[in-house]
């Protein structure tokens, strides 16, 4: 019968050599080289904060506080959504006309494709519950996807930005903003007042372009309608269940947008 293999002992000094009399328990060499500790282990004991690759801290967009099952935009009042997107329907329907007569110039077919850029980078459509780009520029605008599709292209083409939707905050920022401006007659000789969007990601900007009279008038109106909503995005994400906000929803960073009364109160009063 041949004999059971032996235990191959570790050489001396190059591994733990076992500890006479106590079977099972390892003891380190004399001179034997010590494993370091792993970062995040000395700076515990230096009390560093540590944190390891799997809660590394995130940068995080700011969320919003808007717990209303029949949004049609988050952060924005029903009333003043649709009244962006009926404003919007209004003017693409126009250069829509102007861009397909004979005879139309380039600038025309630009400035219809800046304005179904615009309406992509929003996703305007969802403020009346249509399914999509498609289905908004055939069945409300009514022209062909396709011919849709090139202009918004050629427009990506020509001002260096995609038509990827803007985040929801700067959604949010944006047709609050606008339903503000819309509100306000129109001068017959200056205009009134516009918000537009330009970039992509960390270079995205949202402007305010009011007529020089105006400016005061303009700029006081926007900011009493985005003030709630600066103060809910400075409160950071939800904590309440299901997402909802400690008010839930109600309070300075709700949906309502406000108006030239005065601030929102955070319900949304459809009309």
């Amino acid at each position: 019968m041949a004999d059971p293999p032996r235990r191959r002992k570790p050489p001396e000094g190059t591994r733990d050599a076992r500890a006479p009399g106590r079977p099972g328990v390892i003891r380190r060499a004399p001179g034997a080289e010590k494993r370091p500790l792993p970062p995040e282990a000395v700076a515990v004991d230096r009390g560093e904060p540590v944190w390891s690759a799997r809660r590394r801290p995130q940068l995080r967009a700011p969320e919003l506080r808007d717990p209303r099952a029949e949004a049609m935009v988050a952060g924005v009042a029903n009333r003043a959504a649709r009244r962006v997107y009926d404003a919007a329907v209004t003017s693409l329907r126009a250069l829509r006309e102007a861009a397909a007569r004979d005879g139309a110039s380039e600038v025309e077919r630009a400035a219809l494709g800046d304005a179904l850029l615009d309406a992509s980078r929003l996703s305007i459509w969802e403020a009346r519950r249509v399914v999509g780009f498609d289905a908004f520029v055939e069945d409300v605008i009514g022209m062909p996807a396709g011919e849709a599709h090139e202009l918004v292209a050629a427009s990506e083409a020509r001002h260096g930005w995609t038509c990827t939707p803007i985040p929801p905050y700067a959604r949010a920022v944006v047709l609050r903003a606008r339903a503000v401006c819309l509100e306000a007659p129109a001068s017959e000789t200056t205009g009134r007042a516009t918000v537009t969007t330009t970039g992509d990601g960390a270079g995205l900007r949202i402007v305010l372009d009011a007529p020089g009279p105006d400016a005061a008038a303009a700029f006081a109106a926007v900011g009493r309608v985005l003030w709630p909503l600066a103060e809910d995005l400075a409160q950071g994400p939800p904590q309440g269940p299901r997402g909802h906000g400690p008010r839930g929803g109600e309070g300075p960073g709700g949906a309502g947008h406000g108006g030239p009364a005065g601030p929102g109160r955070g319900r949304d009063r459809r009309s």
